[in-house]
């Protein structure tokens, strides 16, 4: 039987089947040759020999046919086959051993109806090399289309297989579809915490210009009072300017006040432009996460699952995996600003403590002030 591994190297000629090779000397006496046919039923016919050479070849039927008769018979036995040879009119099929098997069943079919299962002589290189019986030509071109069917049944179920491969990836697709959708809406849930968070650090951010607004005010006002002072002063008396004295100490400690008031200002302000760096920041993420999410969308609807491009995809889940610790980072920078805001605060509010003890003093230089003022109206009106 033939296997599927051997099918084309059977297909392609006729040299690979066995061959029927019995030859005889053509002055051979013809009796020995039917005995011979005799004791083989197997072979389908022979060739002639003449000085190394075939000179023609019998089939098994025609043969028997012509040695049927008794007067046939007595007249070829004792005789050379060659004198049988000769008197045989139809000539043997010849082919060459390259002929396809398919095609040389064709040629059989195309002989006449007397001969169409007779053997045929296989020619190889220009020579006879021997014969084929027809039932074996016929029985190794079933065993080629039984192979071939094998083979195409093997086909076909691998295709099946193949098939089932094909959905069972389908619904591996389907099921990464469903994860990355779900993947989507989170990261909109936390674009959504970021924008509250945005929100959130810029009312800080108001609240804290708001109050730089009102410090700079109270700066302002505390100028217009040390001028006023000043101008006081120069209507004062001799000793209106020794109670003076000591309110200028007290005005250069609201003076000093006043410098750290504005340090502090210009302080807040740093930390605002940190601030924003930091809502910038949030922003880029973002956006940057926002587009992340888009293109694993893309690639999530159409990539196989056996595609080796699906690498990329994982590098953009890792780059979403690194947005968010620069989203934390974000955060972390926020914490941090807000932790250096109460130190200046602290100071704020000690300076607050000094300038009224300041304050306080200021108020028994007035006092003094009033008194002598009081004096030197008095002095004045006198």
């Amino acid at each position: 039987m033939l296997n599927s591994s051997n099918i084309i190297e059977k297909l392609q000629s006729l040299e690979h089947l066995p061959l029927d090779n019995y030859r005889i000397e053509a002055d051979a006496l013809t009796e020995i040759a039917k005995d011979h046919l005799l004791e083989k039923p197997s072979l389908s016919g022979l060739l002639v020999v003449e000085n190394g050479q075939v000179i023609g070849s019998i089939t098994r039927r025609t043969f028997f046919e012509k040695l049927s008769k008794e007067i046939t018979l007595a007249l070829y036995s004792r005789r050379p086959i060659k004198l049988l040879l000769n008197n045989i009119e139809e000539e043997v099929l010849k082919v060459p051993a390259s002929t396809l098997i398919v095609d040389a069943v064709k040629l059989s079919f195309s002989r006449p109806a007397e001969s169409l299962y007779d053997p045929i002589v296989v020619i190889k290189n220009e020579e006879e090399a021997g014969m084929i019986d027809f039932s074996k030509l016929i029985i190794s071109q079933s065993e080629i289309f039984s192979a071939m069917n094998q083979v195409l049944t093997t086909q076909e179920s691998d295709l099946r297989e193949y098939a089932e491969r094909l959905e069972e990836q389908g619904k591996s697709v389907q099921e990464y579809a469903r994860q990355l959708e779900a993947q989507q809406l989170e990261l909109q849930l936390r674009n959504s915490l970021l924008e509250e968070q945005k929100a959130e650090l810029q009312s800080k951010t108001d609240e804290l210009s708001a109050k730089t607004a009102e410090l700079s005010a109270k700066t302002e006002e505390i100028g217009g009072l040390n001028r006023r002072f000043e101008e006081v002063g120069i209507l004062l008396s001799k000793e209106g300017e020794k109670t003076f004295a000591a309110l200028s100490r007290g005005v250069a400690s609201v003076i000093k006040f006043t410098e750290e008031i504005n340090d502090i200002g210009n302080n807040f302000r740093e930390k605002l432009t940190i601030i924003d760096q930091g809502n910038n920041l949030i922003n880029k993420i973002s956006k940057r996460v926002e587009n992340l999410s888009f293109q694993a969308s893309i690639i999530g609807s159409s990539m196989p699952v056996t595609d080796p491009n699906r690498i990329p995809f994982n590098m953009i889940i890792e780059e979403i995996e690194k947005l968010s610790t620069q989203i934390a980072e974000a955060n972390t920078t926020i914490n941090e600003i807000s932790k250096e805001l109460r130190a200046p605060i602290g100071v704020l509010v000690k300076t607050a403590e000094d300038n009224q003890s300041v304050v306080t003093n200021l108020s028994k230089d007035s006092q003094k002030t009033e008194s002598a003022l009081r004096t030197l109206s008095e002095m004045v009106q006198k």
